[in-house]
């Protein structure tokens, strides 16, 4: 992850995508601000708020991301943040 990587591990729990970087590289310590933690059972995981992953969706403009920008954007239709 150090070195920018990108893995896709799949897990008991479904598949987990992790990230050395995202959008123009972008690293943890430039969207450290933007990250929330999830509750899943007993663990707390530190992910990219909603509005923050959007942006960098945008941004990227990828063909195979808009489906998922498009079903981002709803959800934060329907969650607007505080």
């Amino acid at each position: 992850l150090l070195a920018g990587g990108h893995f896709l591990l799949v897990t008991d729990a479904g598949p987990l995508d992790m990230l050395g970087f995202i959008g123009q590289h972008e690293r943890y310590e430039d969207v450290a601000n933007a990250i929330v933690q999830v509750k899943a059972e007993d663990l707390s995981v530190p992910i990219l708020g909603l509005a923050d992953l959007i942006r960098v969706k945008r941004a990227l403009s990828r063909d195979k991301d808009l489906p998922a920008l498009r079903l981002l954007e709803s959800l934060a239709e329907r969650n607007p943040s505080p």
